[in-house]
């Protein structure tokens, strides 16, 4: 049985090669568009240190107490719609099937665990062997 584990690092020392884990998530949006630090508990004081006088003399926008709705990420009874967008994208781009003969999507557990072994960093040969092995009966396996 083989475990992944999805780590987040410090994106600030991540840029110097060094890993160290990160404890926040940040988003931060100027001149329209979104950002997303992930920062240990130093660099995010550090950060929040020297965004005070900004923050301090900046107001929120009516109703922008987020992203904005394009950046937002939507629930839905059948899960998340960005996620299942990125499930679609992968399959799309290595020839995997997730469409139905009436062609309705179905996201078979094969995909999606092959779909999280490849965020994890798994290796090609990996991930497809993890999708080959629990293909759903009745459809097509890759070659």
């Amino acid at each position: 049985m083989k475990e992944f584990i999805v780590a987040s690092w410090d994106d600030v020392h991540l840029k110097s090669g060094e890993k160290v884990p990160a404890e926040k998530t940040i988003h931060l949006g100027v001149d329209g568009t979104w950002y997303e630090l992930d920062l240990n508990e130093e660099n995010h004081g550090q950060l929040m240190e020297d965004l005070r006088f900004w923050l301090d003399a900046a107001h929120k926008p009516d109703g922008l107490d987020e992203p904005p709705r394009e950046k937002r990420r939507y629930r839905t009874d059948s899960g998340n719609i960005t996620r299942n967008r990125l499930l679609r994208d992968f399959a799309d781009a290595h020839g995997l099937n997730y469409k139905t003969e009436s062609g309705k999507y179905y996201y078979s557990i094969a995909l999606r665990n092959a779909f999280a072994a490849y965020e994890a960093g798994a290796p090609e040969a990996e991930w497809r062997k993890i999708y080959q092995a629990k293909a759903a009966p009745g459809r097509k396996k890759d070659k």
